[in-house]
């Protein structure tokens, strides 16, 4: 350009420039120390240093892939078993629903009824025999599990033994504790903490709300056998 023209004079930096370097230079500064030492290898070594950085990210992905996928499949096991252990349980349901509305028509005085009634009763037993083998010890062990075996224990061995309001009432309580252990071995599995929100609310009527409804509509059945 002529003189006068001229935006710089000789010498000076473009301010453009000097920010650019500027902002370079603490990133030249924090890459100095491996810079300085891929200059004084030879290309054998340096293929040899990129290789094993390759490696490492490699096997870092690799190992985060099967962390994350081992914890999925963990989780799908404890809920699949979950669902193994709950099928039992609502069958013990189902069954004592029935044994209820079969006993208050023993006590209304249809002893047709006795011939099923005995074959409910020992439906369950066996029900709970089998569940009991299949609980892992978590659950077997515990109080609520062992105070429904006794209860069961007594209520089929004292059976026709109270008034109608006592073995409605008895039978109903062991349904409504059945519910919860059901719902104590979902929540302890994992089954109800879903992340997904509509497989979450799938489960939650599952587990909860159709069980809760059913046990209303057998209620009333009982009342009216």
């Amino acid at each position: 350009m002529s003189d006068g023209q001229s935006t710089h004079k000789t010498g000076e930096r473009d301010p453009v420039d000097y920010g650019h370097n500027n902002n370079r230079q603490p990133l030249n500064n924090l890459f100095h120390p491996a810079i300085s030492l891929m200059n004084k290898l030879r290309y054998t070594h340096k293929f040899m240093v990129l290789g094993l950085i390759y490696l490492i990210a490699v096997t870092v992905v690799l190992y985060s892939l099967y962390t994350n996928l081992s914890r999925d499949v963990y989780s799908s096991q404890r809920e699949l078993e979950c669902l193994a252990l709950i099928k039992p349980v609502s069958r013990i349901m189902q069954v004592m629903q029935q044994h209820r509305g079969l006993e208050l028509g023993l006590f209304g005085g249809n002893d047709s009824m006795r011939t099923t009634h005995d074959a409910k009763e020992s439906e369950i037993t066996a029900a709970f025999a089998e569940l009991e083998r299949q609980l892992p010890v978590d659950l077997s062990s515990v109080d609520d599990w062992n105070n429904i075996k006794a209860d069961w224990d007594n209520l089929r061995g004292g059976a026709l033994n109270g008034t109608t309001e006592e073995s409605f009432a008895a039978h109903t309580d062991l349904i409504d504790r059945l519910q919860m252990f059901m719902g104590n071995i979902a929540d302890l599995r994992g089954l109800t903490i879903d992340a997904d929100i509509g497989l979450y609310y799938s489960i939650d009527t599952a587990i909860y709300a159709l069980p809760r409804a059913l046990e209303k509509m057998g209620q009333i059945r009982s009342y009216g056998t």
